[in-house]
């Protein structure tokens, strides 16, 4: 099962591995804080530094064209939304395809255990699923893991008498 969470949420047994999406570290957790603080409960206590995807977060052109594509579709939120998320969601998927390293190794745990994924903690961001990249990334990897547990072995022609 593949999970997201913000950097405040409670931590739980069934999250298995956590990984950070986004871009820059959060300001907010410095390693000091992580190891003096008493709500060692929440996920952002849970996270290191190798546990960090920074790739697989949205491209920065990509959140430059969010701000500025944002306030065109948004300016009508009831017929533009679907159109932007369709947008944002097709560019960000072309970008994750682009590149499978960024994200091979998140595949490779959420086939083996549940992961995770985490984002940082902004109102907007958590309450708009149209700009939730963690969201986006998890459907993204879901959506992988459909097409490799339907993949078929190759056709066998053993049965077939050879050619001569």
């Amino acid at each position: 099962m593949i999970y997201c969470k913000t950097l405040n949420d409670p931590a739980s047994g069934q999250d298995g591995y956590y990984a950070l999406i986004e871009r820059q570290w959060p300001a907010n957790l410095n390693e000091n804080m992580l190891q003096n603080s008493f709500q060692k409960d929440q996920v952002k206590h849970k996270l290191k530094r190798d546990n960090w995807y920074p790739d697989a977060a949205p491209s920065t052109a990509l959140c430059q064209w969010i701000e500025h594509a944002q306030t065109d579709f948004l300016s009508d939120p009831q017929h533009q939304e679907k159109e932007f998320r369709q947008r944002y969601g097709q560019r960000y998927r072309q970008e994750l395809t682009a590149h499978p390293e960024y994200w091979m190794a998140l595949l490779d745990q959420a086939r083996h255990a549940n992961l995770t994924l985490v984002y940082a903690c902004e109102a907007d961001i958590a309450s708009n699923p149209l700009l939730n990249h963690a969201k986006m990334l998890a459907e993204f990897l879901d959506d992988e893991l459909d097409r490799l547990n339907d993949a078929s072995s190759p056709v066998c022609y053993a049965h077939l008498s050879t050619l001569d």
